[in-house]
């Protein structure tokens, strides 16, 4: 395991404890063809590339356009809830209201994705949001 991976272990917040470190690392070990593991085989990681996903609503059914490389689907989930929250001015009610999804859901995948209220807000104010797909 390369030092940046190991410092990426040792910063990310592991809301779902021993447990999900040990999967992480498992998933790491799997799915790794170099011999030497990097921060961009972790799901948590920052991702260097953005991928736009066109999303519309057709009455009852949601149509993605996948990229043919594929999405991760915590990166999805993390962007609709940045997304949301930056809509609603880091409001938790709203945001949830708006996702459809119960505020107790929502704080508890902000608290998986180590999002913060006041994360989605900075940036919108500071003109730097623009809600993307950001790939792991």
């Amino acid at each position: 395991m390369s030092e940046k991976a190991l410092n990426a272990l040792e910063r990310y917040a592991w809301p779902g404890n021993i447990r999900e470190l040990i999967n992480v690392i498992e998933r790491a070990i799997l799915l790794n063809t170099t011999g030497m593991i990097e921060p961009g085989e972790f799901p948590f990681t920052e991702a260097k590339e953005e991928i736009r996903v066109p999303v519309k609503e057709e009455k009852e059914r949601v149509v993605i356009d996948l990229p043919p490389e594929g999405i991760s689907y915590e990166a999805v989930e993390r962007a609709l809830i940045t997304a949301a929250l930056a809509r609603e001015q880091g409001n938790i009610t709203r945001a949830a209201r708006l996702l459809k999804v119960g505020r107790g859901t929502l704080r508890y995948k902000m608290k998986k994705f180590g999002i913060e209220t006041g994360d989605a807000e900075k940036k919108l104010h500071n003109g730097s949001f623009e809600p993307a797909i950001v790939t792991d």
